[in-house]
């Protein structure tokens, strides 16, 4: 055993249970994982063992000729929407009939591959407990064997805080001196060998550490999360890995069938098998952290963790054991707990990606064969990632950003975990993206026709998009976090209002993950196809009902819900935040400021707005004339559409001031005073309907308004981001010059 020489312990350390831990969070991508595996392999043996890419390749479409059709409709629609008239139903091929036996045959394998996972992970949560019995010789230790051991195991259960002590196993023969907790939720065991009962007789206090750290465990509620993950491992592998291995030897293949299959095999059981081992050690680094806190002194803990084998190189990646070196440094402070790893976010986009592919399959399937038209289906394939995916990686991803903020606040810097974790996301929507699509080179007929080249830019603008996503939702959430927190830092119990704020963050961020990417998708597309139904399509979509409604509600989100925390400025019961702090002694934190100055956000936006309004009937963009947006072309509608297109064009420029003006949270300050220029700009532009008539006030509002706050926004939040980065870089010059202070670093919020 090397020498322990325990780490100062600082004055404080943070509480990493403030928050969920990220042992809930891998364990929530090893599921997903270890289920979009199993469907995808077992659809791959579907097709290839019932030889049913021939039957694909028959029904799929040829996609020169459907790109021409969608053409031609979509000139047919335009045309009807600039008269007015009712867009006639265009008649379409059913392919869905050709692909319904196709997809009855191949639905019953993805059951059977998502069934003999269930059974197999559950058979082994549910079975190790007697498993380890059997491996490690346990008998129950009673306590007529050994009193004093068992009444010292009680007496830490009840230092632990438990309100039920687990049961006591042993074996007594056992030479390697080791402890073990594990068992099923109500009936945990705590397992030990005769050398660590010795050290009870030896070294006390190292032997109250090591029995510490597994009975962290059991308060973590990591261990049946722990052996459900260790099961979806071996029943993947079991259920599908070696009949998907079987079956490439047992019948004639194509090399590109060979390719397809590797890709997607190792690729995703790779995922599995490192997002395991990532857990694992995620749970130890937690149990570590909560005994420690239970210890006041770190000496023996450091003692126990010292004594282990390092971890080092690749090994760290693969191992399920964290490196000691790493595990002693928590002694010193839980910083690591807080940071939001590159490769963590990296998992959660390919999570997220890989399951939206598997539902949409699955619902594809299932649609086809159960739903009466492709419109259901279509809703179903865009339904089930909606309500089942997109929720789970909004929420892994939004605590992680959480964390990673709370941590920064509290050690006065400011969150920069957003960017790099949008980043990382990002790469892994899109990497999971092709993993799911790589299944699909099976079906590939050789020498097919080629791609038309509209369908590969919408899948370069679909990769775009699926990258930049999560930058900006992500950014978003940390705004949020940046204002949240400090609110909750300057109360004693923060009681429901941080997790209501966290939950709301998080599910405000499903819409722009789930939502936004397929809509843009879509004008991308259109405007690939036919770029002047884009205006048209665009104006009647802002401006129908409830669909303006809802838009303009999700403009005032982006803005309201960080903004918002200005209104509990002020506690009612104020006091040091105890709940931040892992121990004693927990300081008061006053350097933490709230990133807010609304007042001046409401000037300037109300100030630009009635500037811009009094004369938006004199001046506007003169391009905006140009513009077809599906009006019957008047002298008095080309006014209208000009003096709509200036007030969008107004906000931006708002939206780049306020960047420039106010300090703190600076985009969502100016998303709101863009939307404050934007109601006045509005109401402004009707007002000029007075002239002609009075009753035409409601009616202008009705179709316009939702363009004009909608399209604003559009055209404010990149402009606001672009001003953000060139004040930063101003800032930047600044500070490297030695001025101190950037000409550009705004007012202290008030």
């Amino acid at each position: 055993m090397r020498d322990a020489s325990p780490p100062d312990r600082p004055s404080w350390r943070l509480n990493p249970f403030a928050f969920p831990s990220d042992t809930t969070s891998r364990f929530m991508l090893l599921l997903l994982f270890a289920i979009a595996a199993s469907v995808l392999i077992w659809s791959s043996m579907a097709v290839l063992g019932l030889s049913l890419q021939a039957g694909f390749a028959n029904c799929s479409p040829d996609m020169q000729a459907t790109v021409n059709t969608v053409r031609e409709q979509l000139g047919i629609a335009l045309q009807h929407l600039q008269e007015g008239t009712a867009i006639p139903q265009q008649p379409t091929v059913d392919a869905a009939q050709c692909y319904r036996p196709l997809n009855r045959r191949i639905l019953p394998s993805m059951a059977i591959g998502g069934g003999l996972l269930a059974v197999f992970t559950l058979g082994i949560w549910w079975l190790h407990p007697r498993w380890l019995a059997w491996r490690m010789k346990l008998s129950r230790l009673q306590k007529d064997e050994a009193p004093e051991l068992v009444d010292a195991l009680e007496r830490i259960c009840s230092e632990a805080g438990l309100r039920r002590a687990p049961d006591f196993y042993w074996n007594p023969l056992g030479m390697a001196p080791r402890a073990l907790a594990y068992g099923r939720a109500g009936r945990y065991r705590l397992a030990l060998t005769g050398a660590m009962a010795m050290r009870y007789a030896t070294d006390p206090s190292r032997f109250r550490a090591v029995i510490l750290h597994e009975l962290a465990h059991i308060v973590n509620r990591d261990i049946d999360k722990t052996w459900l993950a260790v099961g979806a491992w071996w029943a993947l592998v079991a259920s599908a890995l070696v009949p998907r291995v079987a079956l490439q030897f047992w019948i004639a293949f194509r090399w590109v069938d060979v390719v397809a299959s590797v890709i997607q095999v190792a690729a995703i059981t790779g995922l599995v098998f490192v997002t395991r081992n990532a857990m694992l050690r995620a749970r130890e680094l937690y149990a570590d952290a909560r005994a420690s806190g239970w210890m006041a002194d770190s000496h023996a803990m450091a003692a126990a963790l010292s004594a282990l084998r390092p971890v080092r190189g690749m090994r760290r990646l693969f191992s399920p054991h964290p490196d000691p070196a790493h595990r002693l440094a928590l002694l010193q402070a839980t910083d690591p707990l807080f940071r939001a790893g590159f490769w963590e976010l990296l998992g959660v986009g390919v999570a997220t990606s890989l399951g939206a592919a598997i539902i949409g399959i699955f619902g594809a399937n299932v649609g086809n064969v159960a739903l009466p038209g492709p419109g259901w289906v279509f809703l179903l394939q865009l339904a089930g990632p909606v309500l089942v995916i997109t929720p789970l990686a909004s929420v892994a991803a939004g605590i992680i950003i959480w964390r990673a903020s709370f941590a920064s606040l509290v050690r006065g810097m400011q969150p920069r975990a957003a960017l790099r974790g949008g980043i990382a996301a990002g790469l892994g929507t899109v990497l999971g993206t092709m993993v799911a699509q790589a299944g699909g080179l099976p079906l590939l007929p050789t020498g097919g026709p080629s791609v038309p080249s509209v369908l590969v830019a919408g899948m370069a603008i679909w990769a775009t998009l699926l990258f930049l996503s999560p930058i900006m939702g992500l950014i978003w959430v940390e705004a949020a976090a940046k204002t949240w927190i400090p609110i909750a830092l300057r109360r004693t119990h923060p009681g429901a209002s941080l997790k209501a704020a966290v939950g709301l963050n998080c599910a405000f961020t499903v819409p722009w993950f789930a939502l936004a990417g397929p809509f843009l998708l879509s004008l991308a597309v259109l405007w690939l196809l036919a770029p002047a139904i884009v205006g048209p399509l665009l104006y009647n979509t802002f401006n129908a009902f409830p669909l303006n409604v809802l838009g303009a509600l999700s403009v005032a989100v982006t803005w309201s819900f960080p903004m918002a925390a200005w209104l509990w400025r002020r506690p009612r019961t104020p006091g040091i935040a105890e709940w931040a702090f892992l121990e004693p002694p927990r300081p008061a934190l006053p350097h933490l400021t709230l990133p807010l100055a609304p007042g001046r956000s409401i000037g300037i936006g109300l100030a630009a707005g009635m500037v811009a309004g009094v004369m938006l009937g004199w001046v506007q963009v003169p391009w905006a004339p140009t513009l077809k947006l599906g009006v019957e072309e008047t002298p008095e509608s080309t006014r209208f559409v000009a003096m709509m297109v200036t007030a969008v064009l107004v906000q931006p420029a708002v939206a780049s001031l306020v960047v420039f003006v106010v300090s703190g949270v600076t985009v969502i300050q100016a998303m709101f005073a863009a939307f404050v220029a934007g109601n006045v700009l509005a109401i402004a532009l009707c007002l000029q309907m007075w002239e002609f008539d009075p009753s035409l006030i409601v009616l202008c509002l009705q179709v316009s308004y939702g363009f004009i706050i909608i399209g604003g926004a559009v055209a404010a939040l990149p402009s606001a981001l672009i001003a953000a980065m060139v004040k930063a870089g101003f800032t930047h010059i600044g500070s490297r010059l030695g001025s101190g202070e950037s000409t550009f670093t705004g007012s202290n919020p008030t």
